[in-house]
């Protein structure tokens, strides 16, 4: 991750290709409460085979409710580009 004035860019590799980018620009200050609920929240959890060829098991997990202690220091609102 990289945050230089408030423009944070993301990116996923996979096998050195890239796979996924992700650029916010978090350009005014927001309040927690002006933000949508995000529910239900999803974790897509891959287990590779024991001899690496492929994936074993592949799991659906609802992770709504995971992260209940949360404590919020900087909220902002702005806009994002997300590239695959």
């Amino acid at each position: 991750m990289n945050m230089v004035e408030r423009v944070m860019i993301n990116g996923t590799r996979l096998a050195g290709v890239s796979v996924l980018n992700i650029r916010s620009i978090m350009h005014q200050e927001a309040s927690i409460d002006d933000k949508p609920v995000l529910k239900p929240n999803w974790c897509l959890k891959v287990i590779p085979r024991a001899d690496g060829k492929g994936v074993d098991v592949m799991l659906l997990i609802d992770v709504s409710d995971v992260f209940t202690d949360v404590k919020v220091h900087v909220c902002r609102s702005g806009y994002g580009v997300v590239g695959f």
